[in-house]
């Protein structure tokens, strides 16, 4: 990308920022949002610390103007809260509001964050090298829960799962309908 669109895109991405101020945005968004005290409010000053100091990190990156972000929050708490109360399971979820502040975009953007909300797996305290969590896949409790629980590097069996959590893809269910209306339509045929 040349350096003309860097700076375009860094321009818009400050906008909001230059609009409503570096506030204390963090507890405005989160308030009201059922498990949110099982979300670490992180900023520049302790993102660090927070993935040196856990095994694990799934950390939600964030603008508070963005509807995208604001629709998955809620998920994204409940999820926090679910894996919280979970024996043996020792990951961790944090927040990050990348408009917060000029420093906070700049942290989003050492670990490739341009769009929001985006999230984010550290393991072993490295924020190098994190899994991402697609965009594609749906920002829900249920899939946060499982995609989480298939990441972490220990032994997960999903079929051990303390919550009952299945994931069953699509074209899974639409394959075993397909066969069940060809038995039941052979068997029909069979009693005729």
């Amino acid at each position: 990308m040349s350096q003309f669109l860097q700076l375009v895109l860094s321009l818009c991405l400050l906008l909001p920022i230059a609009i409503f101020g570096e506030e204390e945005q963090p507890e405005l968004f989160w308030k009201g949002v059922t498990g949110q005290e099982h979300v670490t409010k992180l900023t520049v000053d302790n993102l660090d610390q927070f993935v040196n100091k856990k095994q694990d990190v799934f950390i939600m990156f964030y603008a508070h103007w963005c509807p995208a972000s604001a629709e998955a929050k809620q998920e994204f708490a409940s999820v926090a809260q679910e894996l919280h109360y979970i024996e043996g399971v020792d990951v961790s979820l944090g927040a990050l509001d990348c408009n917060m502040t000029v420093a906070h975009l700049t942290a989003c953007r050492s670990v490739n964050v341009t769009k929001y909300p985006k999230f984010l797996y550290f393991s072993d305290g490295n924020l190098s090298s994190p899994k991402v969590y697609k965009t594609s896949c749906p920002r829900d409790k249920d899939y946060f829960y499982n995609w989480i629980m298939h990441t972490r590097k220990d032994n997960y069996c999903s079929s051990a799962s303390p919550l009952g959590h299945i994931h069953v893809e699509k074209h899974v269910l639409v394959l075993l309908m397909v066969f069940m209306v060809s038995r039941f339509v052979q068997m029909c045929f069979m009693i005729s």
